[in-house]
């Protein structure tokens, strides 16, 4: 995923990769390790937080890294997992909305690649070039 930051007017560099969407993994595995508690969820936070520990420490100690992006991500993941419900659905409509969010932010997606495709390249050629 190729983004270019606006609120960073300072730095021309576009980032590349899909490090910002597995540290919203992280983020979302973390606290669904909370909710769900017991040996798995022990376990589960464990392992995330190394994880996320290794993340942040080569977020901020390897140089070119967007480390506004992994923090980002992960904040996102957590928020996610804080308010996605952790066991079945209560209701029909309540599964209903979440099916709803999904299918969204699948033509989200969908729609960021199409605009990659289409506008794309230029910068992607731009951010490998001048590594």
């Amino acid at each position: 995923m190729l983004t270019r930051p606006g609120f960073r007017r300072w730095e021309r560099e576009s980032t590349l990769g899909f490090s910002g969407a597995i540290c919203g993994l992280l983020g979302l595995l973390l606290v669904h390790g909370y909710r769900v508690g017991g040996a798995y969820g022990t376990r589960l936070r464990s392992a995330m937080a190394q994880n996320i520990v290794i993340m942040l420490a080569m977020s901020f100690l390897i140089p070119r890294i967007d480390w506004m992006n992994h923090l980002g991500g992960l904040a996102a993941g957590a928020a996610l997992g804080a308010v996605v419900p952790a066991g079945p659905f209560r209701s029909r409509g309540t599964e209903l909305l979440w099916q709803l969010l999904a299918w969204g932010a699948v033509v989200i997606a969908l729609g960021s690649f199409w605009m990659m495709a289409k506008n794309g390249m230029a910068d992607v050629q731009w951010v490998l070039s001048n590594d």
